[in-house]
């Protein structure tokens, strides 16, 4: 599938007092995981794989922030001309990238209707390669749109670079996304990573938008 924007960029359109009040909630939320020994090191589908991404990550179900980024998604599908078929999002990923954190290449998830989530019951055999959720409102869906917003100053760390690769296998390093409040959507299937932190500590949100399978 070729898209001619492979990205859509919002420059620091939400403020530095609403980023840093969305820190400091990530950041309860971490303490709070930690102190029921929920594991906070950030999971691929098949486990922890610190080869693969060495970070912190916990979830948000704020309203308010949910309020913030749906505008954004929205407006990134129509300007884009992408203009998928989404109806439902997932929880709100807080991430924390500390020196030394990073995540390698890849995507977020399938276009087709191999990549669906399918309905997790209890007693029942999982199949490997395929992915479980308990809300029926994912089930039979795949996530379309990837929204990330970088909620840390620049000059709060070095490294951090969000890249994507287009459809032609070039590389296209997102500068303009290291701005406070900055938010950067793409189509989930687009293969991304977040280079090696190495001062500092980024902070940013991730909200995945669904729909069913393209066809």
């Amino acid at each position: 599938m070729r898209n001619h924007n492979p990205y859509y960029g919002l420059s620091s359109i939400v403020s530095p007092k609403i980023c840093e009040k969305i820190i400091s909630d990530g950041k309860n939320q971490l303490k709070e995981d930690e102190q029921k020994n929920i594991n906070t090191l950030s999971e691929t589908y098949s486990g922890v794989n610190l080869e693969q991404r060495k970070s912190k990550t916990t979830f948000l179900q704020s309203p308010e922030i949910y309020d913030i980024l749906l505008p954004i998604l929205k407006e990134a599908n129509k300007e884009s001309g992408w203009q998928y078929d989404i109806d439902f999002t997932e929880s709100i990923q807080f991430n924390e990238y500390f020196t030394g954190a990073f995540c390698n290449w890849h995507s977020d998830g399938g276009s087709d209707h191999f990549s669906v989530y399918n309905h997790y019951k209890p007693n029942e055999e999982l199949q490997q390669g395929r992915k479980y959720v308990e809300d029926e409102n994912m089930v039979g869906k795949i996530r379309k749109l990837s929204l990330s917003l970088n909620l840390s100053p620049p000059e709060n760390y070095e490294g951090g670079v969000l890249e994507i690769k287009t459809d032609d296998e070039e590389i296209l390093t997102l500068n303009e996304a290291r701005e406070q409040g900055t938010a950067i959507v793409f189509p989930s299937f687009t293969r991304h990573r977040i280079t090696e932190v190495t001062r500092g500590i980024r902070y940013s949100v991730v909200l995945w938008a669904l729909g069913r399978p393209f066809r």
